[in-house]
């Protein structure tokens, strides 16, 4: 594996982790937010009555979420490095 790609992988997981919990809010607006302020402290799971967010009841589809999330970064990034190294 190049450098590239190894920076690439990383920078995409870093992303992937600091940006998943938002963009679950954005989407089912369930409480989740940025790591540093709260993470999923207060999301919808934590009531007792639904509605709940899937993301946080279901592994599965977090994990689909999460994968779906790092993809797209890596897509972006990759994209974004190979247009840096063309231009030089």
């Amino acid at each position: 594996m190049t450098t590239r790609r190894l920076v690439v992988f990383g920078l995409a997981l870093a992303a992937t982790a600091v940006t998943l919990l938002p963009v679950c809010n954005a989407v089912f607006d369930c409480g989740c937010t940025w790591p540093l302020l709260g993470a999923a402290d207060h999301c919808n799971i934590h009531h007792p009555a639904p509605p709940h967010c899937p993301l946080c009841r279901n592994w599965a589809y977090g994990a689909l979420a999460a994968g779906l999330l790092f993809a797209a970064w890596v897509s972006g990034l990759a994209l974004a490095a190979r247009l840096v190294v063309h231009r030089r």
